[in-house]
């Protein structure tokens, strides 16, 4: 038997598909998803935060896994290298965000000693960027350099009875050339030492003025880092009206737009829905 459907039955499929195709976003179902994260994100101290950070009331595919903000208390704090940074500002439109190690927040001394140094594939340091390093339990300093090194020394403890050293450093171009080896060798013997970024403004200003209140003042102001999470697919999301965000379940980027998630960007108006196709079948005599 010829498959025949009516002319009737053909316009309205047409009709029908047409509607859908072109019936406007304002009135028709918002993908949940999309309604959720393109809601306004605050976190602690921080406003109108977007992708990759998510956090709080903000769910995980709104982001990326490496970038949750611990939005707990009046400061907001991000995890890296399983180590606790303080997150003083975040810049959306260039993807940076400033951070000090939460260990060192008002304190030249703290009872957990760590590196603030990262290595990471999710972030790297801006060209603003500088390290010191701070020296603790340090042995009393020979006669030759004592004096060469008293210009970087901080105190971690106000009694006398502290027979320890500390000092900070950066490089080695502050030191005279005929000293220069005995202070190397003088540092190999103090009990720790880590290093700790710092933004360039506040190294150039504790170089000219190396004092301990100066190392302190950089500690606090912290250092800046750029984020990477898909950077190239969350430009052309945005681009084609879309929302950035993560598939938890495919671990895989995702474009949320007002009607559905999709690979990488929104469909462009007037093209047809994925799941709609046009029912009319003919077969002429």
């Amino acid at each position: 038997m010829a498959l025949h459907l009516s002319t009737s039955f053909c316009l309205f499929s047409i009709t029908i598909t047409f509607i859908l195709v072109h019936v406007p976003t304002s009135v028709s179902a918002i993908h949940a998803k999309y309604e959720k994260c393109i809601a306004p994100f605050r976190c602690a101290n921080l406003e109108n935060i977007e992708y990759p950070f998510w956090g709080a009331s903000r769910p995980e595919y709104c982001g990326h896994p490496s970038y949750h903000l611990d939005c707990e208390g009046e400061v907001a704090e991000i995890s890296i290298m399983e180590r606790s940074y303080r997150v003083l500002h975040i810049n959306s439109s260039s993807g940076t965000l400033t951070v000090v190690v939460e260990d060192y927040w008002n304190d030249i001394c703290p009872s957990n000693l760590v590196n603030g140094t990262i290595n990471s594939s999710f972030f790297n340091y801006t060209s603003d960027t500088e390290n010191i390093t701070l020296y603790y339990h340090c042995p009393p300093p020979v006669k030759d350099i004592s004096a060469a090194l008293l210009p970087f020394k901080f105190n971690c403890s106000s009694e006398e009875t502290d027979t320890n050293n500390y000092y900070f450093i950066w490089g080695n171009d502050r030191f005279n050339s005929n000293i220069l080896y005995t202070i190397s060798n003088y540092f190999e013997n103090c009990g720790t030492n880590v290093t700790i970024p710092v933004r360039q403004s506040a190294f150039l200003f504790l170089k000219r003025y190396p004092a301990s209140a100066n190392v302190s003042k950089a500690l606090k102001e912290g250092f800046d880092l750029q984020c990477y999470a898909n950077n190239t697919l969350c430009d052309k999301c945005k681009g084609s009206g879309g929302l950035s965000g993560f598939d938890t379940d495919t671990d895989e980027f995702t474009c949320y737009c007002p009607d559905m998630p999709y690979s990488l960007t929104c469909p462009q108006k007037g093209t047809s829905h994925p799941f709609i196709h046009y029912l009319c079948i003919t077969e002429f005599p």
